[in-house]
């Protein structure tokens, strides 16, 4: 039997998980486990909309805060790899028009330019965070479960990085959205 980690954060992945055929299909193989982790809080909710003998549910309550000042910070330098009309979207939204920093944003702008979309900072930070940033907050479940994969769908989120960096050093094979 195959075992699939899916983590849900929040109530997008939610909607684009539990609301759409992914969850159907991978619902109809008995040779696959699911199990689903989601705050604690919206478990109860969650389980009724996903009725299916081969899922389960676990309870996790990871704070959206980083785990440590290098982990803020290596995250926030990721956002500058990653060169997407979605990126500059958000940052566009967030700090132009909400926050009402021009210089700011011109600034995040210059900083995507420069380094956006360089496989050798997404290298060097893929290697920082392995080797600096120690969490160990998921580890027992990866214990008692021995997954076989990892589906996370918002990458950013503390609780998808905990999985995908637990995954990373247990050589287990990841997939993000």
């Amino acid at each position: 039997m195959k075992t699939i980690f899916i983590s849900i954060s929040a109530r997008q992945p939610a909607r684009n998980v539990l609301r759409t055929d992914i969850l159907k299909v991978l619902q109809s193989d008995p040779a696959v486990r699911l199990v689903i982790f989601a705050p604690k809080i919206k478990i109860g909710q969650y389980k009724k909309e996903c009725n299916a003998p081969n899922a389960f549910f676990e309870g996790v309550d990871i704070s959206r805060k980083p785990i440590s000042k290098l982990d803020a910070l290596l995250h926030r330098l990721s956002l500058f790899y990653i060169n997407s009309g979605t990126g500059r979207f958000l940052r566009k939204q967030g700090l132009l028009y909400e926050r009402r920093r021009p210089v700011r944003y011109a600034l995040a702008l210059g900083f995507l330019l420069l380094f956006g979309n360089r496989k050798f900072l997404h290298t060097v930070f893929r290697f920082l965070d392995l080797r600096l940033i120690h969490d160990e907050r998921l580890a027992h479940f990866f214990d008692v479960y021995q997954p076989d994969l990892i589906f996370t769908p918002k990458i950013t989120s503390s609780l998808d990085r905990s999985f995908l960096r637990q995954a990373r050093r247990r050589g287990i094979k990841t997939i993000g959205m």
